[in-house]
């Protein structure tokens, strides 16, 4: 789409470009309407887990912003990596029927309050809940929904945590994952992370 929108700037008396842009809009459009990614309805059936007023979601591109501002290890690039995740994820949710980039809304106030992503290279990450809205289970709801999604379409289940995270580690513990004695990593000044797996419900 973004190829094809340069090139009609480029060459704007091209009709068949014109036709074929709007052509792949509608496309677009009816793919979108026809799947659950903005549905309300959960398809991994945790939302009934959430204390009322809570709602969870697939993470939208309007998201994005959010979720860079609560990510420790942002920088100028990550809005651009965390866009195209989001759109990536619900671009692969309409094949699927499954999204793993997922978000909280508090309805009554209309608002994003808690997030995880995919990361490109396929591991969870940046689970995070606003301060006010902690001690509600709202993580746990979206490590499990974003576990169990990533487990009905069969693509591998790990994320990286931090050496440390001890709120993490008790979440993931919790959830039936494993650390894993080997995998660990560190870039920079970031600290040392260690892989873990899901091993299934404890």
């Amino acid at each position: 789409m973004k190829y094809e929108q340069i090139h009609l700037e480029k060459y704007p008396n091209l009709v068949r470009n014109v036709s074929k842009l709007k052509a792949k809009k509608e496309r677009q459009k009816h793919i979108l309407s026809t799947t659950n990614i903005l549905s309300t309805t959960d398809n991994t059936g945790y939302n009934e887990m959430l204390p009322d007023g809570y709602r969870l979601r697939p993470l939208l591109l309007s998201d994005a912003e959010f979720v860079d501002s609560r990510w420790p290890y942002r920088s100028k690039k990550s809005l651009v990596m965390i866009k195209k995740q989001i759109g990536a994820d619900n671009l692969n949710a309409t094949r699927t029927g499954y999204s793993t980039c997922l978000g909280i809304e508090h309805e009554h106030k209309g608002k994003l309050i808690a997030c995880i992503m995919r990361h490109r290279n396929g591991s969870l990450g940046i689970l995070h809940v606003d301060e006010e809205h902690r001690r509600q289970r709202l993580g746990e709801v979206l490590l499990a929904s974003a576990t169990k999604a990533l487990e009905q379409t069969k693509d591998p289940v790990f994320d990286f945590i931090v050496d440390g995270n001890a709120a993490s580690e008790a979440l993931f513990t919790k959830l039936g994952w494993s650390k894993t004695y080997s995998g660990k990593k560190g870039t920079g000044k970031r600290r040392a992370k260690r892989l873990w797996k899901y091993r299934g419900d404890s």
